[in-house]
């Protein structure tokens, strides 16, 4: 029977009143479960490179939370954002990343909290920040801009997919 004939029947039986399986039911319910089981793996071998880092991060997830279903959870929930907000949340990172990196190359204390700088290290930041002002706010606006950081992305993804689709499971 196909998948379709085989659902049909059982949803027939199920509403029928009194239900006790029969040798058809039975076998109804196994070429459904037979079906569902070849879907997986189709779907599995399609999909290898992203089951591999599914499973990269799911680790990462679990060494954080230390709880499988809440590792699980925060997998989830961040495959569920649209990709524009992934883009925006790497975008954002990485220059959060490359202002923390102008300023301690150019010797701004950013480990102390400002209230906790003498005066003298104040003024000697003070003093960097102003000669090197016009660098330090095209930092603060963001070294890399969405559009070149998704491209880029893009780039290196359907590289790495095209390299690397053909590896067996």
């Amino acid at each position: 029977m196909t998948l379709e004939a085989n659902i049909k029947r059982l949803f027939w039986r199920f509403q029928n009143g009194k239900f006790t399986p029969n040798e058809q039911d039975i076998k109804s319910l196994t070429e459904i479960a037979e079906w569902i089981n070849r879907e997986k793996q189709q779907t599995l071998k399609h999909n290898v490179l992203f089951a591999k880092l599914y499973i990269k991060q799911f680790l990462e997830e679990y060494k954080t939370f230390n709880d499988f279903k809440f590792a699980q959870y925060a997998l989830h929930s961040y495959l569920e954002k649209p990709i524009t907000s992934i883009y925006e949340m790497f975008a954002d990172s990485l220059n959060e990343i490359e202002l923390i990196n102008f300023c301690k190359d150019n010797g701004i204390d950013l480990d102390t909290h400002p209230l906790l700088k003498d005066l003298n290290d104040k003024e000697r930041e003070r003093v960097i920040i102003e000669k090197l002002s016009d660098d330090f706010l095209n930092y603060l606006d963001g070294k890399w801009s969405y559009e070149k950081i998704e491209k880029s992305l893009n780039n290196q993804i359907t590289e790495a997919i095209n390299r690397y689709k053909n590896v067996a499971l």
